[in-house]
């Protein structure tokens, strides 16, 4: 067992604020550090970037790729009029797509930025 024994024999005063500080500064320096005010303003940023969201996101388009690849195996060759038909084999297949929403808070829908606002 270890006893610890402290490096002064007199505790040291607990200073919540800045004692030479002005009494306008310690009202400024309170106010600033509320924690329902930092929601406050946390909630109206994130309406406000909701709002902005409603607004441009319609505006930018989804992009989206696909690609498959597989192997066909219908049979033997098959053969025509003297061509030689491969009955299966190899495919792949590649997409691009460009796509814009239009669902509810798309494009031109005005009624979204006010919903979002409201938020």
């Amino acid at each position: 067992m270890v006893e610890l024994i402290p490096a002064e024999r007199e505790p040291v005063p607990l200073a919540l604020a800045d004692l030479s500080a002005s009494p306008r500064e310690l009202i400024r320096t309170a106010l600033e550090n509320r924690p329902e005010l930092a929601r406050s303003t946390a909630l109206i940023a994130a309406a406000e970037q909701s709002r902005r969201g409603a607004i441009y996101g319609p505006l930018i388009p989804m992009i989206g790729e696909q690609a498959f690849a597989g192997e066909f195996n219908g049979g033997g060759d098959v053969r025509v009029n003297g061509i030689t038909a491969n009955g299966g084999g190899p495919r792949q297949d590649y997409s691009v797509g460009l796509s814009w929403k239009s669902a509810p808070a798309a494009l031109l829908d005005w009624g979204a930025s006010g919903r979002a606002a409201q938020n």
